[in-house]
């Protein structure tokens, strides 16, 4: 195949194949090169291995030139020197053998190109991928590259000898489908007689699940079939440097790939999943035929409206090539038809999960400093700006979104972008339904986060320094008596009062709960929780107080004990 490798990137580094060579074959390596410097009468001390550099790829091996440092004694003086040990390593024995060729000097001003980094992933830069997909075809199916067919996924699996079968191997329908690259077992289900059975499957097995409720969308089969196809194509020897440093996993693992913007975080499974992903669709829809297909019915269709035109060039798109139409909106787009972005919101959720939101609030700081603007409230499973436009108090005195809120989403919800989880299992890699939710920075509003700014910042100037002083000056600000704040915080007047006349030590659920019931802004709550003596940690419990705080303190303690309880945690306010 041509064209695939490229140079290598610098790429997050969880396994190094440099090190699974160093690791393996080191004593083999000093052999050959004492061997080598007997040959040519010299004597080599202080040898190191310095640098694996993979040359040259082929679907049953991968080839690499070792590079050796030592020094050299000569004449009564020691010089430093270079040499290369030329091998490959057979992919069919799992690079348990190394196969060495030659060994020479290393010559001046080497300058080797990686065909692959130390991850053993491909570096496809996002504009070599027409030429790769040019290339898969010309080996594969080549008749796309001739004629303005739809390219058969199943065709391009038989080509590369793998077999596809289905199974329910999931009743949640979460996942999509699974790869394998060597013999191996799995749990399968019968939807009809409701019971699971252990199914063999062998090496070169693709497996798309069986849907438990029936449904079947061909046009999501060929992307998955694709899709798994470009892993056997690209991602066998990554699979077999993580089966080498873990037997018991033998796949690619792919973790929760994203359709946000590539950076610099990415491990060497986001870039697997990025380029499955990313080439499926180009097999699919072929970048020439596309373009011919879509311009001869752009001349056909001069007098439509730009929109109506491009939409039902999508929905004939979509039907020829059997892929989505969101699919081949997006193809359209990535070729340039300006006219495909038309009415196309990109595909992103307001709804999240309180669980799904804590994780990104633990690991996302914009997402954090949104929150802590005060300017959001969760409503709905949705983060909604706090206005009364948006937001509503039902009888019950629950919050609720109101019908313009839910019918103007993008106006006033935070987006989130979903992930694709995939993961390991024993023989191969699966890909799955299931999404882990990412947030989208949404654009600041200044004038109204300089007023609530300006609002907070004299708030704070005006407390006092102690934790029962400033719980006693909030009651007074709010308008609030003391039985009230017993009723929205579920603690006892009594102890309020107590609270409020003696510095003692307060646990910090029951700040919490204060907090809720005062209904304070997040900064005025954070300021109280300090007061009482607590810095937050990461544990489940207190990232789970920091989001009530920043985006829950409007709604009742009931519902955030609702919530605390979906995680498994103790209710807050409660009387021992």
């Amino acid at each position: 195949m041509e064209n695939l490798y490229f140079a290598a990137s610098e790429d997050a580094r969880a396994l190094s194949f440099a090190d699974l060579v160093k690791d393996r074959f080191s004593d083999q390596l000093h052999a050959e090169i004492h061997r080598y410097a007997k040959l040519q009468n010299t004597e080599l001390q202080n040898v190191a291995l310095s640098e694996v550099i993979v040359t040259a790829l082929e679907r049953e091996a991968v080839y690499a030139n070792v590079m050796l440092s030592c020094t050299v004694g000569e004449q009564e003086r020691v010089v430093r020197a270079s040499y290369i040990i030329d091998c490959f390593f057979s992919t069919s024995d799992g690079f348990s053998q190394i196969h060495i060729r030659c060994t020479t000097p290393a010559w001046p001003n080497r300058a080797e190109k990686a065909v692959l980094p130390d991850t053993l992933v491909p570096h496809l830069p996002k504009d070599q991928m027409e030429t790769v997909a040019r290339s898969i075809l010309k080996e594969l199916y080549p008749t796309a590259l001739r004629n303005a067919i739809s390219v058969s996924a199943m065709g391009i699996a038989l080509k590369l000898g793998l077999r596809v079968e289905y199974a329910c191997v999931d009743l949640r329908d979460e996942t999509l489908g699974m790869i394998f690259f060597e013999d191996s077992t799995i749990a399968v289900y019968d939807t009809i007689e409701e019971i699971s059975r252990i199914m063999n499957v062998k090496r070169g097995t693709i497996l798309i699940n069986r849907r438990s409720d029936g449904k079947f969308d061909p046009r999501v089969n060929n992307n998955t079939i694709l899709h798994e196809c470009i892993h056997w194509i690209l991602h066998k020897p990554a699979y077999l440097l993580q089966k080498a440093y873990d037997p018991r996993l033998s796949a690619i693992a792919c973790r929760r790939f994203s359709s946000v913007q590539r950076n610099d975080t990415w491990t060497a499974f986001d870039w697997m999943e990025w380029q499955a992903n990313s080439l499926a669709p180009r097999l699919l829809m072929p970048e020439w035929s596309t373009r011919m297909q879509t311009d001869q019915m752009l001349r056909r269709m001069e007098t439509v409206p730009p929109k109506l035109r491009m939409d039902r060039i999508i929905e004939k798109l979509s039907g020829y090539y059997e892929v989505s139409r969101t699919l081949a909106r997006i193809r359209l787009i990535e070729l340039g038809y300006e006219d495909a972005k038309l009415g196309y919101i990109a595909p992103v959720q307001y709804e999240i999960e309180f669980q799904e939101a804590i994780r990104e609030y633990g690991q996302n700081e914009a997402f954090r400093k949104t929150l802590e603007s005060g300017a959001y409230a969760y409503v709905d499973q949705r983060y909604c700006i706090r206005d009364k436009r948006y937001i509503a108090r039902a009888d019950d005195g629950i919050l609720h979104l109101t019908d313009y809120a839910k019918a103007h989403e993008a106006e006033c919800c935070l987006a989130f972008d979903y992930r694709r989880h995939a993961g390991w299992i024993p023989g191969g890699m699966q890909r799955d339904r299931k999404q882990t939710a990412k947030y989208v920075e949404a654009a600041i509003d200044i004038q109204r986060l300089t007023k609530t700014t300006q609002d907070v910042s004299h708030v704070l100037n005006g407390l006092p320094g102690s934790f029962g002083a400033t719980l006693e000056a909030h009651i007074q600000r709010r308008g609030m008596t003391q039985e009230q704040l017993a009723e929205g915080s579920l603690i006892t007047d009594r102890r309020i009062r107590t609270y409020c006349m003696n510095d003692q030590m307060v646990p910090l659920q029951r700040v919490v709960a204060l907090c809720i019931g005062l209904k304070l802004h997040p900064i005025l709550s954070l300021d109280l929780v300090k007061k009482a003596g607590y810095l937050f940690n990461q544990t489940p419990e207190h990232v789970a107080y920091q989001m009530i705080l920043v985006a829950m303190t409007h709604n009742s303690i009931y519902e955030c004990n609702e919530y605390l309880k979906t995680l498994g945690l103790k209710p807050i306010g409660k009387e021992e």
